[in-house]
């Protein structure tokens, strides 16, 4: 079982530890940089606090009226081999699965780096609390995508793969959204994004769905079956024979 440094500020913490001494072994560390504050799991670097707030990114992408440009929906709602449970290969900072989730679909998530993923257990905690009906169908899971067993894809019909890559430089840019630029900074670039491919390519899935920056080359140089792009997001569609 892997260590995880943590924090105490205040009351109302049991929830959160009882939750992550499912996974880890937690040990108390003053300096540590994650920290239950007010009932909630954060990191705290630099006098900045980070954590991921599931329930409103979910309210938010369920209110939203369906737009017929949605890329990722569009995407993994295509005619061929109707898609109804995903698994979301890199959970990252379950953006995108909030959005899966608000299409009406299964999602099984896969994180890990175990400090995200002590960050998005608490996330699916409170999830769960706001949304009871949706344990059923969003599991999240501490583990590495490309050591997971065959029978982990029992049932799956579409793997979604998100790998953190370098975006090409350009003269002016925004500034990364905070939950991004903490990501990005802690977890660094997939240096194994290829092997992800190549692994999921040898799955029974039937749909591999990955996604790219739109300047940025195929992975494995593979062209794929089917491309959905934007101004700031490519979706490269591949499907297993």
């Amino acid at each position: 079982m892997d260590k995880l440094k943590l924090f105490f500020e205040g009351e109302n913490c049991g929830p959160v530890a009882d939750l992550l001494n499912r996974y880890f072994e937690v040990e108390f560390d003053k300096n540590a940089l994650l920290c239950v504050e007010e009932g909630i799991l954060k990191w705290k670097e630099d006098k900045r606090s980070t954590f991921f707030d599931w329930v409103k990114d979910f309210q938010l992408v369920s209110r939203q009226k369906r737009n017929p440009k949605d890329l990722l929906f569009k995407a993994v709602s295509g005619k061929k081999h109707k898609v109804n449970t995903v698994l979301d290969a890199t959970l990252g900072t379950g953006k995108d699965a909030m959005l899966l989730l608000s299409y009406g679909l299964r999602v099984k998530a896969v994180e890990r780096h175990p400090e995200v993923f002590a960050l998005c257990l608490d996330a699916w905690r409170r999830l769960i609390d706001a949304f009871p009906e949706l344990k059923d169908r969003f599991e999240i899971f501490y583990a590495d995508s490309l050591e997971l067993k065959d029978s982990f894809y029992q049932g799956v019909d579409l793997i979604y793969f998100d790998p953190m890559f370098p975006k090409p430089e350009r003269k002016k840019t925004a500034l990364p959204r905070k939950e991004m630029n903490f990501f990005r900074g802690l977890v660094g670039k997939d240096e194994d994004s290829d092997q992800f491919l190549e692994k999921f390519s040898r799955s029974e899935v039937k749909k591999i769905l990955v996604k790219r920056h739109p300047k940025s080359p195929y992975l494995s140089g593979r062209k794929p079956s089917q491309s959905y792009e934007g101004k700031t997001v490519r979706y490269d569609l591949y499907l297993n024979n």
